[in-house]
């Protein structure tokens, strides 16, 4: 059975910490984020967040 490590290394996946993936998320213009985790067994990350509408303008 591979490793999670090896998984990572294969599908060139970024591993965020709650903060790190907020502050990516604030960056990218989405507003009203909401971080959930669990860190019991299978620890798992979740981001539920809204993104900022542009503005058109008409002239």
């Amino acid at each position: 059975m591979k490793k999670m490590s090896d998984y990572i290394d294969l599908l060139d996946m970024k591993i965020y910490s709650e903060n790190d993936l907020k502050s990516a998320l604030n960056d990218s213009n989405f507003i009203d984020i909401n971080i959930f985790k669990k860190n019991e067994g299978n620890n798992w990350i979740c981001a539920i967040a809204t993104k900022k509408r542009m503005k058109i303008n008409n002239s």
